[in-house]
This record gives structure tokens, sequence and C-alpha cells, in this order.
């Protein structure tokens, strides 16, 4: 089944990214929304490996080329694909749980985000109840720039299951709700090598609806 959905547009034309859990993903081209055509297809396989239990998807602008970049559940790992040409999506490279990503089991979401002109991919992860950030300024070269794991100093990214940036008065920040500990914690990422912790927001008296957080956005209003 479907997990995942954006948008993006390329060359002046507007595309929906859809990736299903059973390891794929459908670009859709949709200038025209009521009449929609397909683009191309991505399948999990030789060169794509790390698709199956694709859940969550984004995009990133980078050096003039657009890459979608997905969160896989059941590869415990993360691909980036490069999607200039839509019809034509080449792989860019894939990353996997590990010694060298080790904060990668489970992920759930993704999002990306440019610090300082490069440019970064934060996957939270629910087995792993953390969050891994990714240097992906290179998308073919990607490096792990840090990982942070729920414990004394992240009390509250237990089943982490989502998760998003704002940047606030030049600093930027990552939110991501945990499931299992009923809450949202907030991460300083100004330096995306040594993010440190803000606050954690738990559910109670002071916040009655954060029991079982599963996804978080923000707005600016």
């Amino acid at each position: 089944g479907a997990t995942s959905i954006t948008t993006v547009t390329i060359g002046g034309s507007i595309y929906a990214l859809v990736v299903g859990y059973h390891g794929g993903g459908q670009i859709l081209n949709i200038p025209d929304p009521y009449n929609i055509t397909n683009a191309s297809s991505i399948s999990e396989g030789t060169q794509y490996p790390e698709l199956l239990g694709a859940t969550s998807i984004t995009t990133a602008t980078i050096g003039g080329s657009t890459y979608a970049l997905v969160a896989s559940r059941d590869d415990d790992g993360v691909q980036i694909i490069n999607i200039t040409d839509p019809y034509n999506p080449i792989n860019a490279s894939s990353i996997t749980d590990g010694t060298r990503y080790p904060e990668l089991d489970r992920p759930h979401s993704i999002t990306t985000v440019t610090i300082e002109g490069s440019t970064y991919a934060l996957v939270a992860s629910f087995r792993d109840n953390g969050v891994q950030i990714i240097n992906i300024t290179d998308p073919y070269n990607p490096t792990n720039a840090s990982s942070i794991t729920d414990g004394t100093r992240y009390p509250t990214l237990y089943g982490a299951t989502s998760i998003t940036t704002a940047t606030i008065g030049g600093s930027t920040y990552a939110l991501v709700t945990a499931f299992d500990d009923d809450g949202v914690q907030i991460i300083n990422i100004d330096d995306p090598y040594n993010p440190t912790n803000v606050s954690s927001i738990t559910d109670g008296t002071r916040y009655p609806e954060l029991d079982g957080a599963h996804s978080i956005t923000t707005a600016t209003i």
C-alpha cells in the first residue's frame, strides 16, 4: 500500500512522488490534475536496494539537480535517487543502518534542511529510538554528520516516528515526535555535527493531546 507522498516542480512541471510499503515508487506528472500521466516507476532491487518497506519520501535540490530521498523501514536505510529527469530516474546512493549510520533501524520519517550552504537529511528511526543526521551535499557520497539517541540527554525519542525542521531567530531546530514517549523532542541543529537538546514536551496536564504522538509539522502565523 502507498505510504507517503510529496510534490516537486522540475522544468516547470509539477510531479507527485509516491512510495509504497512493498518496495516501489511512482512518479506522476500532474500539471493537469484532471489528466494525470505516469512519468516513471521505481522498484526495489539491484538498482535501488533500499526501498523495501518505504515509509517516507522527501526531495532536495542540490547543485541544480533534484533528488528524492526515501526512508525504508524494512531495509533499515535511505535511498537517494536523482530525479532531475523524472522520466529516467537514476540511483545516486544507498545508506544502510550499521556502524557508519547507527540510527537507521526502522526509519519512519525523513526530511531535509540546508544549513550554511550544506544539505542534510534528517531521519527519525522508530526502533533505534533516535535521529540520524546525514550530510548529503554530495548525494553520491553521503556522510554521517551525527547520531542522536533516546536517553538522559534526549529523553523524548523513544519510538521516534516523525521529524520536521524550523528556523527560529536565525537558528535551526529539529522537532521529533516519539510514539512511545508520548511527546516531542526539540533539538538545536545549527551545528549538525554537534546537535544539542533544547526541550522535551510530554503528554500530561499541560499538553493533554500527545499520547502516541505520530506526526509533526510547523507553521508560521
